[in-house]
C-alpha cells in the first residue's frame, strides 16, 4: 500500500467519522426540539429565511443549529462537547446547591443575633 493509498483511507475514515458526529448531533438537535428548548435567536433567522413557513423553518433551523453546535464545539469532538455540558450542568447544580446553603445559613444566623424581647416588663 502506498502512501497515496494511506492518505486516501485516512482522509475517508475521517469523513466516515464526521458523519457519524453529524448524526449525533442531529439526534441531539432533534431531542433538544421534542423538549421544547430551542434557540429563540436562531429560530427567528429559520423563520426569516423560511417566508413564515413553519415546516421550512424547522428544517432551517436544524442546520442553524447544527452550525452553533459545530462552533461550541471549537475544534473537539461531539463527545467531549457533552461531557463538558454534562459537567457545566453539575457545578451549575453545586453552585445552587451551595447558593441556598449560603442563604439558609444567612437566615439562621440573622434569626440568631435578633434581641429578644424581654417578656417580664
Amino acid at each position: 500500500m502506498g502512501l497515496l493509498d494511506k492518505l486516501k483511507r485516512k482522509v475517508e475514515t475521517t469523513l466516515a467519522d464526521s458523519r457519524l458526529e453529524e448524526e449525533l448531533i442531529y439526534k441531539h438537535i432533534l431531542e433538544e426540539m421534542d423538549s421544547g428548548v430551542l434557540r429563540d435567536g436562531l429560530y427567528a433567522k429559520a423563520m426569516a429565511n423560511s417566508n413564515g413557513d413553519e415546516a421550512q423553518a424547522k428544517s432551517l433551523y436544524m442546520k442553524y443549529r447544527l452550525q452553533s453546535v459545530k462552533d461550541a464545539m471549537g475544534g473537539s469532538s461531539y463527545l467531549e462537547y457533552v461531557e463538558k455540558l454534562k459537567l457545566k450542568e453539575v457545578n451549575n447544580i453545586e453552585a445552587e446547591r451551595l447558593r441556598i446553603f449560603n442563604e439558609t445559613n444567612y437566615k439562621k444566623k440573622k434569626v440568631q443575633m435578633r434581641p429578644q424581647k424581654n417578656e417580664n416588663k
